[in-house]
């Protein structure tokens, strides 16, 4: 018997991601970013989450799009990765889709160069790449944004 999983369905300019349902908390508007001095690139800034500092993934570069400002349209996709929670910068969510684990192709056998990307389904109305949160910060990134939240804690206590 296969087993399946759960994504829920975002949107990044004309792409179509799906992001593991187990480790998304909500979907919240967009809002302005505080800078996030000494963060990696990938992280935008961050967000006060109900008195939580949450730094903001900008997934665009990673993904061969061009970054750019918030707009009024965006929403942040709260998930947690690992012991850390994110907000990850989307269009619109879409929805959640269950599919079976084999319908799943490989990234390597659909696009290349992409690390940060699972793998890609078929659907009726086109492809969803599958993201691997696992992957969207490396171990130097992740101990940079240690780092910069811990600095924007002492800054904040100041």
């Amino acid at each position: 018997m296969s087993t399946g999983t759960s994504l829920l369905v975002f949107s990044l300019e004309a792409l179509r991601l799906g992001f593991p349902l187990e480790a998304v908390e909500r979907v919240v508007t967009a809002c302005e970013l505080t800078p996030l001095p000494g963060a990696p690139g990938p992280v935008a800034g961050a967000i006060n989450l109900h008195g939580d500092l949450v730094p903001v993934l900008e997934l665009r570069p990673r993904l061969g799009l061009a970054a750019r400002e918030v707009c009024q349209f965006d929403h942040f996709l709260v998930v947690r990765i690992g012991e850390r929670r994110f907000a990850l910068l989307i269009g619109d969510t879409e929805g959640v889709v269950e599919f079976p684990t084999e319908a799943l192709v490989p990234s390597g056998e659909v696009v290349e160069g992409l690390a940060h990307i699972r793998g890609a389904i078929r659907l009726p109305d086109g492809l969803l790449l599958v993201t691997d949160p696992d992957r969207f910060l490396d171990l130097d990134e992740m101990r940079a944004l240690a780092r910069a939240l811990a600095a924007a804690a002492v800054d904040s206590n100041a």
